[in-house]
């Protein structure tokens, strides 16, 4: 029986791949992030460090997210395999990981193993997962989340053997140098579990404690560990309106956007959106939709079908995670008026939810887009669904019918698959392009990249020219690196020329601080996004900048299709 479905189960498992771009040679799931990671992945397989030495500087720079992504990533590139291949490799083989902890949760709650595996195909092909393709480690933090919540489940039902607790720990490092949100939905639904199953086993208080010690010390050393290497413990907080905007609409739980899945385009379900109509980004409404799981979910509920343990529980962290998706204030059919910017004012939303305050507390306070609760809440209710098949209430046929139908939700529009062909493309240009800038470089210098912003080429370009540069992409790592800037490169505002520009340009080239810097016509963040299709849209005004400094003694400038390059004689 173990032979067949392991078969089964294999047979299942390049649908995963597939469903999330991750088909090493064939596919990219992404293309600016994995451009990102690999800029890391690089720097930790030349330097044999887990901090990088060739961009953002002065400081050896820790990577803000993803490390488990590209620590391994970083590895495979070592061994000589291709930085895209690597990158593909690891995607899938979390991917795998994240199928293996489904498979072991729907297990666990007593699914038998077919219904298992389906289960576990069902959580993987999810929608909020492979939209989150686009943003690299939160992807791979949502499908692990069977995974890692898997011991924390059973260390609160009582199993506090060494095995598994050590399992939990070894979880909570692999979620905490994966993806902040995630990390913080596994402790949450940990903290929970933890919480309602003493409360329910209450008359055994020690066993109680020591449930509570072995979660404590798992998520609170991976946050030290975490806290040690990042080299701070404080991660900030943003604006109210930030976390307002990006607080998913109700209907957008129940209603899916037209060109994102295949079966709600087909019976006409979809609905027309664009980034215009709403506060937030696109995120907040391609990949929540979830209205077929959310409804068996509230029926396994509502009609008693599941063990009243399962039930309670996993209602309540429903229930939480749902309201904590909704952020500060209610929005049911909001719409963004014309004239205003993304960020949303209380004015325009129902009434508040009454979760404000806990914006305010370490962890939550980073978790700026509130949407991404939602994924919590999905393995919920995907939790609830499992524990209805496993209940033995249901027929056979209904149960494969129910799984089936869950997994037909799932499927997205035919297009996306070119996308994730199209993605793999779009990368190997523009590793392309920049190594082709190559020959005007000199190895090992120290170039600034102006006007300076979140520059998600820096981490590319300084491994493919073999530079080293005060750029770096991430917002959280550009502002970490720009603490420590010299003033001759600080004195310069973030995406922006500023005052006298061509002025501080040479006062940098003059202090020593820089051997070169190159004004690049391009954005450097959108660029490993969408390349080919960029424009020079700065050439026209940097270019003139840079003859300018080129007709001064003392300085040459070479011109490049894409960028000037400036240096010292």
């Amino acid at each position: 029986m173990r032979s067949l479905t392991f078969i089964w189960a294999t047979c299942l498992f390049p649908i995963v791949l597939l469903f999330n771009g991750a088909v090493p040679g064939i596919m990219a799931p992404t293309t600016g992030q994995l451009l990102w990671v690999t800029g890391f992945a690089q720097s930790f397989a030349r330097d044999s460090s887990l901090y990088v030495h060739n961009f953002g500087l002065p400081n050896p720079a820790a990577m803000a997210f993803g490390l488990s992504i590209a620590f391994p990533q970083a590895i495979l590139i070592d061994l000589g395999i291709r930085p895209t291949t690597a990158y593909v490799a690891v995607v899938a083989s979390w991917l795998a990981v994240g199928y293996w902890g489904a498979y072991q949760f729907a297990r666990w709650l007593g699914a038998g193993r077919p219904g298992s595996v389906m289960s576990a195909l069902v959580w993987c092909t999810l929608p909020i997962i492979w939209v989150h393709q686009g943003f690299s480690a939160v992807a791979t933090g949502m499908v692990i989340l069977p995974f890692t919540l898997l011991f924390a489940f059973r260390i609160s039902h009582g199993d506090t053997r060494l095995v598994t607790c050590a399992s939990f720990v070894g979880a909570c490092l692999i979620a905490v140098f994966m993806d902040g949100y995630t990390f913080m939905m596994m402790a949450v639904a940990s903290v929970l579990t933890v919480a309602w199953q003493s409360f329910r086993d209450r008359p055994g208080g020690g066993h109680g404690l020591r449930r509570f010690v072995a979660i404590a010390c798992g998520l609170g050393g991976a946050y030290v560990t975490y806290a040690l290497y990042q080299g701070r413990a404080d991660f900030g907080g943003y604006p109210i309106e930030f976390f307002r905007a990006y607080g998913v609409n109700v209907e957008f739980f129940f209603t899916p956007t037209k060109g994102v899945m295949a079966l709600p385009d087909l019976i006409g379900w979809g609905k027309d959106r664009a980034a215009s109509m709403y506060f937030g980004d696109p995120s907040v409404y391609l990949g929540t939709f979830a209205g077929a799981l959310i409804g068996l979910a509230a029926f396994a509920v509502l009609t008693r079908r599941v063990k009243p343990e399962h039930r309670t529980l996993f209602a309540l962290i429903a229930v939480f995670a749902f309201w904590m998706a909704l952020g500060p204030t209610l929005k049911l059919f909001t719409h963004r008026p014309d004239g205003l910017d993304n960020m949303m004012p209380a004015e325009y939303g129902w009434f508040s939810t009454g979760n404000g305050w806990l914006m305010n507390l370490p962890g939550f306070a980073s978790m700026r887009a509130t949407y991404r609760w939602s994924a919590l809440a999905f393995f919920a209710c995907w939790a609830l669904v499992v524990s209805l098949i496993a209940s033995g209430r249901l027929s056979m046929r209904a149960r494969a019918g129910l799984l089936l139908g869950l997994f037909a939700f799932n499927i997205p529009v035919p297009s996306q698959f070119s996308i994730y062909m199209t993605s793999k493309d779009s990368v190997e240009a523009m590793v392309a392009e920049v190594s082709s800038w190559r020959t005007n470089f000199r190895s090992g210098e120290l170039v600034a990249f102006l006007p300076y912003g979140n520059d998600f080429l820096a981490n590319v370009a300084a491994n493919e020219l073999d530079v080293r540069t005060y750029n770096i992409g991430g917002d959280k790592n550009q502002q970490a690196a720009q603490q420590s800037w010299p003033a001759e490169m600080s004195v310069f505002p973030f995406g922006q020329q500023g005052q006298d520009f061509a002025k501080n340009v040479q006062a940098l080239l003059d202090s020593g601080k820089v051997d070169a810097v190159v004004f690049p016509y391009f954005d450097m963040l959108w660029a490993p996004h969408f390349w080919p299709a960029i424009a020079d849209d700065d050439k026209n005004d940097l270019e003139p900048i840079a003859r300018l400094i080129d007709a001064l003694p003392g300085y040459d400038v070479v011109y490049a299709p894409h960028y000037a390059l400036i240096r010292k004689h």
